[in-house]
């Protein structure tokens, strides 16, 4: 599975992965995909939209200095 990032402009990477890693973690939860044998049953589309929006919220979080995750009605992209 492939998602496009986002185009930004990046102010600093601090925080970057952290912010992915806990999207990613928040997007399967909302999924209800979280545990183990929910996130077996994954199909490609619900990790697509969970990569995806991990992935805005990595960029967003680029545009900013230092280690400064967005909040949640930051994100404008779906799940």
């Amino acid at each position: 599975i492939e998602v496009a990032a986002p185009k930004v402009e990046v102010a600093d990477t601090i925080g970057a992965g952290d912010s992915f890693q806990a999207a990613l973690l928040f997007a399967l939860h909302k999924q209800g995909r979280l545990a183990r044998q929910q996130l077996k049953a994954i199909n490609a589309d619900e990790l697509r939209r969970a990569l995806s929006f991990a992935t805005n919220c990595a960029g967003l979080t680029c545009t900013r200095p230092g280690a400064d995750p967005p909040w949640s009605r930051e994100i404008t992209s779906p799940l």
